[in-house]
Formats: C-alpha cells, sequence, structure tokens
C-alpha cells in the first residue's frame, strides 16, 4: 500500500485514540438523577464511521494491496465496526481500554512499516554517486602520494561493491599501474588490456590539446596558441621518453637492436630532415596537400599550426591562413559526403527491409546489390542479403515444386513438358545463381526429380 494510505490511516487511528480517551467515564462518582433515561449521541461520528469503513472494504475487494497491508486493513477494518457498534451504547471501562490497547498495537505496525520502507530510488541513486566520488577522491589521492597497496584495496573494494563498470578508465589505469607496482603483473596486463580496449580510438589528453592550440589560431590567439603549444610538445617528450625506455628495455631482452619501425614522434615545428633546418612553406603545403588527399584532415592542420605558429606576420602567415581555410572546407566536404553516403545507406536498407517484409525478395536483393556496387554497404548490409538470399531461393524453390505437382496431376502432355520445363529452369538458375547457398542440395534433389519425369517422356532438358 502506498504511503499516503498508511499516513491517512495513522493520523486517523490517533484521533480515533484522541475521541476514546475523551469518552472514558470520570471515576468519581456521578449524582443520581431520578427521572427517564438520557439519550448521548455517539461519541464518534457515525458517518465518518460509515465511510472509512465502505473505503477500507471497497480496498480489500480490490485485491490490490499485498499481503502484509491485508492484514493490517483487515484489523483496522474490525477496529472500525466495533468503534461503530460501541457509540451507540455506553460499554463498560474495560472494553474501552481493550479497544485502546488494540488501537495502539495496529498503531504501532503503521508506524513500523511507514518507516521501515525502502528509500526512494533518486536518494539511493545519490548515495550511490557521492559513494563512488568519495572512492574515486581516495583512490587517485592514495595514488599520487605513493600508497599503491591503498590504491589496489580500494579499487578490489569498489569493483565488488558498485560492479566491474565502475573501473572507469581513469581509475583503472591508476588501478593497472599500482597492481604493476606491487608486482602483480599478471593482474595489471588483465586490467590494463581492458582498460586499453575501451580507451582504444577515442580522444585522448594530446588530442584535445592538439585542438586547443587550433582553436587559438583559429581566434587570433596567437600568444596562447604558442603556449598551449608548448604544453603540447611537453605532453610529446613524455611520450618520447616512455617509448625510449620501452624500446631500451625491449633491446636488453634481445641479442640484437630492434628493427626501426618508423615510429618515432613527431618532429617539432617546421623542422625538415636537416636538424634545425625550418622547413620550406613550399614543403609544407605539399605535405598538406598529401595528408588532405587521404582525409587525413586533423594531421593537415597541426602541420599548418605548427608551422605559422614560427611565422612572422606577413604574406607566408596569409597563406597558411589560407590554406587552413582549404582543409576545413575540404573536411566540410568530405563529412557532408559521408553524410550523404550514410543517408543513402540507411534509405536503402530500409527499403530492402520493407520489400523483405513484402515477400519482394527478388527486389529487395536488387536494391542491397546497388548498395554494393555504390560501394556502401557494410556488414549489416550483407546479413541482409544473405537473409533476402535464402528467402528467394526458398520462394522460387516452392514455385518450382508448384510447377512439378501441376505437372504429376495433368494428363495433358504437351501441357506436362512446359511445366516440367518450367519447374527445370526455375531450379537450375537457382543453382547456377547461387552456387554457395546452403540450399544447394535440396535444389539438386528436386532438380534431378524434374529431370527424371522428363526423361520419362523423352525430353532431354539439357
Amino acid at each position: 500500500m502506498g504511503s499516503r494510505f498508511q499516513i491517512r490511516i495513522i493520523i486517523f487511528s490517533v484521533a480515533g485514540l484522541m475521541l476514546l480517551a475523551g469518552c472514558i467515564p470520570e471515576t468519581r462518582k456521578a449524582d443520581v438523577v431520578y427521572g427517564p433515561e438520557k439519550q448521548t449521541a455517539p461519541v464518534v461520528p457515525l458517518p465518518q464511521l460509515e465511510e472509512r469503513i465502505a473505503s477500507l472494504r471497497g480496498m480489500l475487494e480490490k485485491g490490490s494491496l499485498t499481503e502484509e497491508d491485508q492484514s493490517m486493513a483487515h484489523d483496522l477494518l474490525a477496529l472500525y465496526e466495533k468503534i461503530r457498534d460501541d457509540s451507540l451504547r455506553q460499554p463498560p471501562r474495560y472494553e474501552y481500554a481493550e479497544m485502546t490497547r488494540r488501537l495502539l498495537a495496529q498503531l504501532g505496525r503503521f508506524e513500523e512499516k511507514y518507516y521501515s520502507r525502502e528509500q526512494p530510488l533518486d536518494r539511493k541513486a545519490t548515495a550511490v554517486i557521492s559513494r563512488f566520488s568519495a572512492t574515486r577522491k581516495r583512490i587517485l589521492d592514495s595514488y599520487l602520494y605513493g600508497n599503491y597497496q591503498g590504491v589496489v584495496d580500494e579499487c578490489t573494494k569498489l569493483e565488488a561493491s558498485l560492479g566491474p563498470e565502475s573501473l572507469t578508465p581513469e581509475i583503472g589505469l591508476v588501478f593497472a599501474l599500482s597492481l604493476a607496482k606491487k608486482g602483480m603483473l599478471k593482474e595489471a596486463i588483465g586490467i590494463g588490456k581492458k582498460i586499453a580496449s575501451q580507451m582504444d580510438g577515442k580522444p585522448d589528453l594530446l588530442y584535445l590539446q592538439a585542438h586547443i592550440t587550433e582553436w587559438h589560431v583559429m581566434l587570433g590567439q596567437n600568444e596562447k596558441a604558442i603556449q598551449s603549444y608548448e604544453k603540447l610538445l611537453d605532453n610529446l617528450d613524455g611520450k618520447e621518453a616512455l617509448f625510449k625506455s620501452t624500446e631500451k628495455k625491449l633491446a636488453a631482452r634481445k641479442s640484437s637492436p630492434p628493427p626501426a619501425t618508423g615510429s618515432q614522434a613527431p618532429a617539432g615545428p617546421g623542422i625538415g630532415t636537416v636538424p634545425g633546418e625550418l622547413e620550406s612553406l613550399e614543403s609544407v603545403l605539399k605535405r598538406t596537400d598529401a595528408l588532405i588527399q587521404t582525409q587525413q584532415f586533423h594531421e593537415a592542420k597541426m602541420l599548418l599550426v605548427k608551422y605559422r605558429i614560427t611565422l612572422p606576420d606577413g604574406p607566408e602567415m596569409e597563406t597558411i591562413d589560407q590554406t587552413l581555410r582549404k582543409v576545413d572546407m575540404a573536411e566540410q566536404e568530405h563529412l557532408d559526403g559521408t553524410l550523404a553516403q550514410k543517408k543513402r545507406l540507411d534509405e536503402g536498407m530500409a527499403l530492402a527491409k520493407a520489400m523483405i517484409e513484402e515477400e519482394r525478395f527478388e527486389e529487395a536483393l536488387q536494391e542491397l546489390e546497388k548498395l554494393e556496387k555504390e560501394q556502401l554497404a557494410d556488414a549489416e548490409t550483407r546479413t541482409l542479403r544473405e537473409v533476402a538470399t535464402e528467402k528467394f531461393i526458398n520462394q522460387e524453390r516452392n514455385r518450382a515444386a508448384r510447377l512439378y505437382l501441376m505437372a504429376r496431376n495433368t494428363t495433358d502432355p504437351e501441357k506436362k513438358e512446359a511445366l516440367l520445363l518450367s519447374s527445370y529452369k526455375k531450379l537450375k538458375a537457382l543453382i547456377d545463381k547461387y552456387p554457395s547457398s546452403s540450399l544447394n542440395s535440396r535444389l539438386n534433389n528436386n532438380l534431378i526429380k524434374v529431370r527424371e519425369e522428363l526423361h520419362k517422356m523423352g525430353v532431354n532438358p539439357g
């Protein structure tokens, strides 16, 4: 039962107790008055009692109450009926005491149920978020202070209480590093791989810092762009140092140095092949065009930004700004083209699905083949084509079977031959068009039966 119902019941019960308490006879001896017996009004208004009794009966008849609420409602209904009956007479004092005791017991049950009910969902969610936030702070603080065991303990408890999804990339990264610090390398690899897979392909801090530099340039804030770029270079230097350290460790484990992989850290702004030599504007523009051709728009912008912040105001800076706008336009055109292709794919897939629902399987296959010719097909397209192909083969196979049965049931030799040849051609066309279909064995069995009937008639289908 809802809390409103419980609160109304509690209030009414308290009111009943107060009324009952007020109508208990006084202990002093009353003066004897001779004469006709005096009629007294009921101590509780009967219409209110009848209304509550009818309401409780209605709730019980609906059967929507829980078992516990039903029990309390039945007890309360009996009390209301008792009060109603006793209100029309003057019951002895011990009956009032018993009624008061029962009302107090019922109130105790309501109070216990009301205050022990579960907290609302939003309060639970708030408590979970607060607990997660506090645990996250403890984990990060422990890592910063070198308390790696504390990080391991807190992360373990967090995962146990809130599930594996509570190990966000940020927390999981710190967890993996702390496990490694404590010598638990296998566990560190397990957590590390999981977190790496979550972060794979997603923008990282370097990506954001590069864009901040680019945004400063676009706003004409060259000084801030230089500061942001220097910070980006610091981060790159840190990654390069980590890369070289890892490379040395790998080399120490091998008999010969590891082969060069070409995955060196990016060069500084405007640096050419000769250390300290500034790259020419012509070379930068050529490299930019090559990046645009391969849709590496972000890399092209970064190349121009890095070169731009080394230039004084003048024609070369204007050329770089124009080229930046050219890259933006090329990126927008590529994006528009991509969106148009996606729209075409979505529309084609929706049309093919509708055709399949209408059992127009051949038309659906034609639409899906168009998508493939336009180089728009993806995994979902190929899966849908397999479904449509199987349904189309079954549809045509059933048509061939009906032709075969019609041929068996006719006595006209010419008509029989024509029907059998039509059935044969349908089956043969399916086998030739879909040689890798899983239904080919059934098609071949049907084809053999049709050929046998034609041979009986002296007809060679070819």
